[in-house]
């Protein structure tokens, strides 16, 4: 007795809900695609079950993966469906960021790296101990560097006196929140420019300069203290 087209569409469905299922769901979709459409121009045709059944058979060897070696002789894995790509290394799997996840990526870092260079402020720091006035210091950071501007104002005659003698020094170390020093910057009170006012009359002292710093310990500074070598007697 021959069969009908509803025989035919049966033979299909009833391969891909059980014994097949688990092949066919590996197969990419554009051979999906193309397997319907075989299927259905086969059944249009009166085509028998049998080759209905190789039409299937055939497309459900395909592969949901490639293994592949890049250039650096990795083995890297190539998912046919979404076209994602990991690279095998060891018992590590890393995936490949697409263009559009590494430009996300590339600006989010740019806007991150924007507010490092903005300059930042720390707390001012009395210095009673040298007849008065204060250190401050503002800061900011970029291309693996720490650009800082440090001063004192107004000036002792303690810090003032000390300025004719080399090797009087401030120490500028800055920490973490947790207390723990990440820098220390030594700055010679010779290598310091004179601040005046409209008058002539010396009112600071200041200096501009740069230390190598990493990104991680600059994001970290929280606070930073002042401490002087020499000076000579108070």
């Amino acid at each position: 007795m021959a069969q009908g087209l509803g025989d035919r569409r049966d033979v299909f469905f009833n391969l891909s809900s059980r014994r097949n299922a688990q092949k066919l769901s590996v197969c990419p979709q554009r051979s999906w695609g193309r397997l319907r459409k075989e299927v259905r121009v086969a059944a249009l045709s009166k085509s028998s079950p049998a080759l209905l059944l190789g039409i299937v058979l055939t497309f459900s060897g395909c592969s949901r993966y490639e293994m592949k070696e890049d250039k650096e002789g990795r083995t890297a894995r190539i998912d046919h469906w979404t076209g994602e790509v990991t690279i095998i290394a060891g018992d590590h799997m890393i995936k490949v960021k697409t263009q559009e996840e590494q430009d996300a990526e590339d600006k989010k870092r740019a806007a991150s790296v924007a507010v490092l260079s903005a300059p930042k402020s720390l707390p001012p720091v009395p210095l009673e101990p040298l007849g008065g006035g204060a250190a401050m210091l503002q800061t900011s950071w970029r291309d693996g560097k720490m650009f800082y501007q440090f001063r004192i104002r107004p000036l002792s005659k303690r810090v003032e006196h000390a300025r004719n003698s080399y090797g009087n020094s401030f120490d500028l170390a800055l920490y973490d929140n947790a207390g723990f020093k990440l820098k220390e910057i030594k700055v010679f009170l010779t290598s310091m420019v004179g601040n005046v006012d409209d008058s002539g009359k010396l009112q600071g002292l200041s200096i501009e300069d740069s230390e190598f710093c990493s990104e991680d310990d600059y994001r970290h500074i929280a606070t930073w203290n002042v401490s002087w070598y020499g000076f000579g007697p108070s």
